[in-house]
C-alpha cells in the first residue's frame, strides 16, 4: 500500500506563515528590547529622597557607610552620633562612650569593647 502522492499533498499557506514567525519572533523581540534599551538610555532618572532617607547613612545615603576596621578607638568619644550601616570591624574601642549613638546595622564583629559605654544616654563619668 502506497502513501499519497506528492501531487495530491496541499500544504497549508498558514502553517508556513506560522512557522517563519516562530524564527523570527525571538529576533524582533530582541531587536526591539535592544532598540529601548539605546535609545530610551538618555532620560536621566530623577528622585528625590525624603527626610527619614537622606539622613541615612550606606550605598544610597550619606556617601558611603561610615568604616571604622581595625581602627584604634581607645577612650574616643563619639556621643549622639549616627553610626547606621557603619564597619567596626576589628576596632579597638576600649573605655570609649558612644551614649546615644545609633547602631542599627552597623557591623561589630571582632570588635573589642571593654567598659564602652553604649547606653542611650550620655554619662559624664570619667576614668
Amino acid at each position: 500500500m502506497a502513501g499519497p502522492s506528492l501531487s495530491s499533498l496541499s500544504i497549508n499557506p498558514l502553517i508556513i506563515r506560522d512557522a517563519k514567525f516562530k524564527i523570527w519572533k525571538p529576533l524582533l523581540s530582541t531587536a526591539l528590547a535592544a532598540a529601548i534599551v539605546v535609545f530610551g538610555s538618555d532620560i536621566s532618572a530623577m528622585a528625590e529622597l525624603n527626610k527619614f532617607e537622606a539622613e541615612t547613612r550606606g550605598e544610597f545615603g550619606i556617601g558611603s557607610a561610615a568604616q571604622f576596621g581595625s581602627a584604634d578607638l581607645k577612650k574616643a568619644v563619639h556621643v549622639n552620633e549616627n553610626f547606621r550601616r557603619a564597619n567596626f570591624t576589628s576596632a579597638d574601642m576600649r573605655e570609649s562612650d558612644f551614649s546615644g549613638s545609633t547602631f542599627n546595622g552597623a557591623y561589630l564583629e571582632k570588635a573589642v569593647a571593654y567598659r564602652a559605654n553604649f547606653t542611650g544616654k550620655f554619662s559624664a563619668r570619667r576614668n
